[in-house]
């Protein structure tokens, strides 16, 4: 296992990526939740148990970790409540509100992500929630979780930001290779499954299966989509590796997939062939 000084240049080279310390209260803001309790405690409450059900609504809560999130969700609250009787105007209330908001979601993502694997991205979400699986060393889990908060982060501002290659960027310094596809196989293996029943189905449909083994080609099958993804997703950024790998893989096809290849260029040529006669009748 890579650990220690790959671990420090891998921080380094995120900035945008380095992980708070779960926040500790200024001295204004104790001052003034001292003075205003008895106008903040019931309030932020509220919204605290409120905070806590839209992540109830939104991702699995292990129960085990039910009563820390719930926690922080009121903590989280009631500090940003606080800031009503520190700030005066609504726009550095809502600029402090959601700074610490942030502070207080990279907390509870730590507790979500190992549920949630993919609130953290493509990847790194799920070596966080198979770190036991892959016996990893407690300086990798803590590292692995770290960046699966900031990842987490990333995609709360930008849903849409594709972070993939950095994440595999991560597990090929931190992991071994075997552990990396074990990773990034337990992320694609449900599209993988699903690739396998759709080729089973065209391939029933055409009556072609007579000759095939539907337990024994289709896991054939399901381990060929896989390394497939994986090639794609491990080699990420350097295309000459991926060519390389994928040329190998593809000299060494299941039969079932050749099979589902034949038939689908046999349709295509056939709905080609239709479409000009379509097209020379038309005319």
């Amino acid at each position: 296992m890579k650990t220690g000084t790959l671990l420090i240049c891998i921080a380094w080279l995120w900035p945008a990526l380095a992980f708070p310390q779960h926040p500790g209260w200024t001295e204004a803001e104790q001052e003034a939740f001292a003075r205003y309790r008895t106008e903040i405690e019931a309030p932020s409450e509220f919204l605290g148990e409120d905070a806590f059900a839209a992540l109830q609504a939104d991702y699995y809560v292990r129960p085990r970790d039910a009563r820390e999130i719930r926690r922080l969700c009121r903590r989280m609250e009631t500090r940003k409540y606080v800031h009503n009787f520190i700030l005066e105007t609504p726009e550095e209330r809502l600029r402090s509100k959601r700074e610490i908001g942030e502070l207080y979601l990279d907390s509870i993502a730590m507790l979500l992500i190992p549920a949630n694997p993919a609130m953290a991205g493509r990847f790194i979400g799920y070596a966080v929630s198979m770190e036991e699986e892959l016996g990893l060393a407690e300086g990798v889990r803590s590292f692995l979780r770290q960046q699966a908060a900031a990842f987490a982060r990333r995609l709360r501002a930008a849903p849409c930001a594709e972070t993939g290659r950095e994440e595999t960027f991560v597990l090929r310094t931190v992991l071994g290779a075997g552990q990396a596809e074990r990773v990034i196989n337990a992320r694609n293996a449900p599209a993988a499954e699903g690739k396998v029943r759709s080729v089973w189905a065209a391939l029933a449909a055409a009556g072609l299966d007579g000759q095939l083994d539907s337990v024994a080609d289709c896991r054939r099958a399901c381990s060929y989509y896989l390394k497939e993804a994986f090639i794609r997703d491990y080699h990420a950024g350097d295309a000459e590796l991926t060519s390389a790998n994928l040329e190998d893989l593809y000299r060494h096809k299941p039969r079932i997939v050749t099979v589902y290849e034949g038939l689908l260029q046999r349709t295509a040529i056939r709905r080609k062939h239709e479409e000009k006669v379509g097209r020379e009748f038309t005319w």
